[in-house]
This record gives C-alpha cells, sequence and structure tokens, in this order.
C-alpha cells in the first residue's frame, strides 16, 4: 500500500502514521509488532485486543524480546466511555440489552487497550498512551479518533 500510495503524492517518510478502528486497530498493532519502523506514529481505536483469546500478544511478546535499536514510535490506543462495563443511553432498556452487557465481558476493549498502552510505554523507543473517549460507543468514537490521528500524524496538540 506504501509504494501506491508514494506513487501518486509525495510522502514524507519521515513522518508517517497508520490509524486504525476495531479490527482495524489490532492490525495497527500487528504492524507495529511485525514491521515497527514502517510508521512512526501507529493508532489503535477500541482496538479487538479479545480476538482469538488475545492472538496479539503472541506478536507483543516477539516485539518485546527484541525492541529494534533506535526505535522511535508513538502508540496511541483508545476506547469510548461506553466500550467500558457501561451501556450507552440508547442501550438502556433495549432489546439486546443483556446481550451487549455479555459482550462487554469478552471484549474489555477499555480494560485491554489501557494495560496495551502500559506495556508498551514501558519498552524503550516506544511512548504509549490510552485515551478514554467520553461519551463514545464503538461506532461514534470514529469521527473522535479519526481526528486525533490527524493531530498526531501533523504533531497538532489537541486543546485539552
Amino acid at each position: 500500500m506504501k509504494p501506491w500510495v508514494a506513487g501518486r503524492v509525495t510522502v514524507d517518510t519521515s513522518r508517517q502514521a497508520l490509524y486504525g478502528h476495531s479490527f482495524g486497530g489490532l492490525f495497527a498493532l500487528y504492524a507495529l509488532f511485525t514491521r515497527p519502523s514502517a510508521f512512526q506514529t501507529w493508532i489503535a481505536a477500541s482496538p479487538a485486543l479479545y480476538w482469538e483469546e488475545r492472538a496479539i500478544d503472541r506478536f507483543l511478546e516477539t516485539f518485546e524480546a527484541a525492541v529494534p535499536a533506535g526505535l522511535a514510535a508513538t502508540m496511541i490506543l483508545s476506547a469510548g466511555e461506553y466500550e467500558t462495563e457501561k451501556l450507552a443511553p440508547f442501550q438502556i432498556g433495549a432489546e439486546d440489552e443483556e446481550k451487549r452487557l455479555r459482550q462487554k465481558k469478552v471484549t474489555h476493549t477499555d480494560e485491554f487497550a489501557r494495560a496495551m498502552a502500559q506495556r508498551l510505554d514501558a519498552l524503550p523507543g516506544v511512548r504509549a498512551r490510552f485515551e478514554l473517549h467520553a461519551g463514545e460507543n464503538h461506532m461514534s468514537i470514529l469521527p473522535v479518533t479519526v481526528n486525533r490521528a490527524v493531530q498526531a500524524a501533523f504533531a497538532v496538540r489537541a486543546c485539552d
């Protein structure tokens, strides 16, 4: 994909970012663990870390054992407030309320992403952080995190 993009637009190879949401967020982590020099900034929004009984951990362990010297990576992981054990207001009392609550006990999106950020931040050459976005669920977080990805890619500080 990178050569295709570079063939069409001018690319600053010293400032490249990869953004993914849900399974795309899981892919962003996989890409960091397997090709850490491919990008400088990585954004994993609501990453599906639970998938296949946390299969991503095998790649993380390999990465941790051999973090490349000179690596300078920034990783932002995030989740929405309603990806915690809380339901969004429109989900409370809905026909599928119990199903949604059961699924949250499987996905643990906020818990797993927060722990992943802490684990990555402890590695040399990796700056990682977790962001919890108030009032957002798994889908409504998309525009918020795309905005954060653009800010991170262009090193624009967000207003606190």
